[in-house]
């Protein structure tokens, strides 16, 4: 089963909760009760002068190792069962190994 968030509050509220910034513009967005991995997600980052503004990004797993975004589609059902040996980390376990 692959994990989901909800996006459920209003953007006042939320803006309140993770003490973004006051002149933060308010990013586009809907509410959503069941976002999938790989959907922008609403994140907090902090600016250059250290500020916390909002952004829409995507989530996901994506291991450091991959070349783009699309092995994000093969990971994100990974079960607990196979992380001993699941072949998407073979790869990146041979290559950190040095």
């Amino acid at each position: 089963m692959c994990g989901r968030v909800r996006l459920a509050n209003d953007y006042s509220k939320i803006k309140i909760r993770l003490k973004f910034a006051p002149d933060a513009p308010a990013p586009n967005y809907e509410v959503d009760y069941n976002k999938p991995p790989t959907m922008p997600m609403l994140v907090a980052i902090r600016s250059i002068d250290g500020q916390r503004i909002p952004k829409m990004m995507k989530w996901g797993l994506i291991p450091h190792w991959a070349k783009d975004d699309k092995l994000a589609y093969s990971t994100f059902n990974a079960r607990a069962e196979s992380a001993p040996n699941p072949h998407s980390r073979t790869r990146g376990a041979a290559g950190s190994a040095a």
